[in-house]
Formats: C-alpha cells, sequence, structure tokens
C-alpha cells in the first residue's frame, strides 16, 4: 500500500473504522474517492449514484481494515 494511502487512513481513519457513519459530506466524499484512486490506480468521480458511493466507501472501508491488521 502507497505511503499516501496509509497516511490518509490513518488521518481519516474514523470514518472507516465501523459501519455507524451514514451520513457523508462531500468532503469526506472526496477525501474516500482520493484514497480509492490512489490504491487502485483508477479515475472515479462521485456522481451522486448511491450505490457507486457505497461501493467505494465499503471497499476503503477493506483497505482500512486490512491496514490495522498489518
Amino acid at each position: 500500500m502507497m505511503a499516501e494511502v496509509r497516511k490518509l487512513l490513518e488521518v481519516h481513519g474514523d470514518w472507516f473504522a465501523t459501519k455507524d457513519k451514514k451520513v457523508w459530506q462531500p468532503e469526506e466524499l472526496a477525501i474516500t474517492y482520493e484514497i480509492f484512486n490512489l490504491h487502485f490506480g483508477e479515475n472515479r468521480v462521485d456522481t451522486g449514484c448511491g450505490s457507486c458511493r457505497r461501493s467505494v466507501i465499503n471497499h476503503v472501508r477493506k483497505l482500512y481494515k486490512t491496514e490495522k491488521r498489518d
């Protein structure tokens, strides 16, 4: 995992620690998409699609949990 991704996960980890967070602010989504894109080498943007957002958030949550285990 890239150092930049690790740092972002470390700083914003409280967002991804549990599934209790239900409301995401635009700034939080922007950082979540940044983490996702850096790790997976993609260039996804937030289109407002709830399913797409949920998928990206869940992928980043899995990254966070993997990072915490290591």
